[in-house]
């Protein structure tokens, strides 16, 4: 069995949803602490005359972890719908669903509302991978010890990590745990998009909006 595992972030780029097609199970770290100026809350988006962060507004003081972190000003979330609608509303595969998520997250926690969008997406590109919360496994462990509790509790025995993680990755303590690391390879497919020039890496609403039914096969490569 294949372990991937990553925090919940706001509508996150494709390669997220690659390395999740490639595991059995996906763990969401919703007991994480979020990082300033990260992906917990904002993604890039393609408008009319360029790509721009879309930020969900987060409330509470900081520090917090995603399950911790509230979204609830109305005012900022109706602009981050109104800048979804701008960008993708007359894209050919516009889903309405996410204005309806959207609509109704005002003091929910920040896990909750990205936990809501990635199943969304995971849905509507056909993945098959089960999603799984840390606070559910009962898990809390130090950052040099988690995954390999997370691979132990679900019985995985390989632990799918993404690129940006070789950095502290320990192959030495995988192999105490019996676990192998492996790293998924991932290289943004070009696809049909509104608004001139390609532009890669951008949320996965990009993708669903303009390709619809073909989103899984452009995503994996098929």
């Amino acid at each position: 069995m294949i372990l991937a595992a990553h925090q919940p972030n706001f509508l996150p780029w494709l390669g997220y949803f690659h390395k999740m097609a490639r595991a059995d199970v996906f763990v969401l770290l919703d007991l994480a602490q979020v990082s300033k100026n990260s992906y917990a809350n904002r993604v890039k988006i393609k408008g009319a005359n360029r790509a721009f962060w879309l930020t969900l507004p987060m409330g509470g003081d900081w520090p917090y972890t995603y399950s911790e972190a509230q979204v609830n000003d109305r005012r900022q979330i109706e602009k981050v719908r109104k800048a979804i609608v701008n960008c993708y509303g007359r894209a050919r595969y516009y889903d309405h669903a996410v204005s309806t998520i959207l609509d109704g997250i005002q003091g929910a926690s920040l896990a909750a509302i990205n936990g809501v969008l990635i199943r969304w997406a995971h849905g509507v590109l056909g993945l098959d991978t089960e999603i799984v919360w840390q606070s559910d496994l009962g898990i809390v462990a130090d950052k040099t010890t988690l995954i390999q509790e997370l691979c132990r509790a679900v019985g995985a025995g390989t632990y799918l990590s993404g690129q940006g993680a070789k950095a502290y990755n320990d192959p030495e303590k995988f192999a105490q745990f019996g676990i192998n690391l492996g790293y998924d390879q991932f290289k943004c497919p070009e696809y049909p998009q509104m608004w001139g020039d390609f532009i890669p890496n951008l949320s996965v609403i990009d993708l669903l909006f303009n390709c619809g039914p073909d989103s899984r096969r452009i995503l994996l490569g098929g």
